[in-house]
């Protein structure tokens, strides 16, 4: 994240180029914000997604989980092939 006041572009010193990144939109995601070093968090616009709570997760599974395995499991075995060598 880039100090406008103390610089606007970028060196990249694998291809040795510089860039300007001073239009450029950082996004950026964590599960657990207090594992983001104090300084870069202070340079971040925070907006909070709820996840989901335990009793949706376990609908989640119970719906979409657990009916395909159990699928798998009862699908009936293989036929033979009723065609004729010639």
């Amino acid at each position: 994240m880039l100090d406008p006041e103390q610089n606007t572009t970028f060196h990249d010193n694998y291809l040795d180029t510089e860039y300007d990144l001073s239009k450029t939109l950082f996004i950026a995601t964590a599960n657990n914000i207090q594992n983001v070093h104090p300084a870069l968090r202070d340079r971040m616009e925070m907006i909070n997604i709820p996840g989901y709570l335990l009793e949706e997760k376990i609908e989640i599974g119970l719906r979409h989980l657990l009916p395909p395995r159990n699928a798998r499991r009862t699908a009936s075995p293989p036929r033979a092939c009723s065609c004729r060598a010639k």
